[in-house]
């Protein structure tokens, strides 16, 4: 695949991702510009602009996890198709392991120095 390529690929992929942002502040600005609009249209001051603030808070958190979702599904396509990179960091229990390896040698050469001082 050439670099031109490539790097269109990995805009095209983060387009969707982008417009995130843009999305929860339009979601929350017109849901209470809305409320606004309907308190001063029917005299109840703070009630539709709080509910439209709520409708556009959970719509801003509905465009998060769409984005999620979009962003997982992603992922395993891209992985089906060009295979799991090895990882870049240790996991829990590859570091788990590690540490009770560390320990157990500790443990063997504090033995051996003990043993060597009582042979002396």
């Amino acid at each position: 695949m050439s670099r031109i390529k490539s790097v269109a690929r990995v805009y095209k992929g983060s387009a969707g991702y982008a417009t995130v942002g843009m999305e929860i502040v339009f979601a929350i600005v017109f849901s209470m510009f809305v409320g606004s609009w309907l308190d001063q249209r029917y005299g109840t001051d703070p009630w539709f602009t709080w509910g439209g603030f709520a409708f556009g808070l959970a719509t801003a958190v509905h465009s998060v996890l769409r984005a999620m979702r979009m962003m997982r599904a992603a992922t395993i396509r891209e992985e089906a198709e060009e295979g799991n990179p090895a990882p870049l960091y240790e996991s829990r229990s590859e570091r788990a392991a590690r540490r009770r390896e560390e320990a157990a040698m500790r443990d063997n050469r504090v033995d051996e120095a003990e043993e060597e001082e009582k042979s002396s």
